[in-house]
């Protein structure tokens, strides 16, 4: 394990629960998942169609993934690009439908 010096700071890391040495930009990016996770279990973080630059209803992206029809038909459909349907069947987009109902 590496010691905590001027280039490498220590976070804690949360999978060990102790602290570690870290490059700068890699504990600055573990702050920022772990703030934006806090923030959207507050429900504070907008996703899904709260966010301002949604492009589709959780109604309309859930019945994307329910549906079989070609993305083409389904972008016509839902107002979409293409690749708006295949972002959301790949999981690049909207991976938190998954999680609930």
């Amino acid at each position: 394990m590496a010691r905590c010096t001027p280039t490498l700071i220590c976070c804690m890391s949360p999978s060990v629960g102790i602290a570690t040495a870290f490059s700068l930009t890699i504990c600055w990016l573990w702050r920022r998942v772990q703030r934006i996770a806090d923030e959207v279990a507050a429900g504070i973080f907008a996703r899904g169609e709260r966010h301002w630059n949604a492009k589709l209803s959780e109604a309309n992206a859930r019945g994307i993934l329910a549906s079989d029809d070609p993305r083409g038909v389904l972008a016509d459909r839902f107002g979409v690009a293409p690749s708006t349907v295949s972002s959301t069947r790949r999981g690049r987009t909207g991976t938190w439908l998954r999680d609930g109902p």
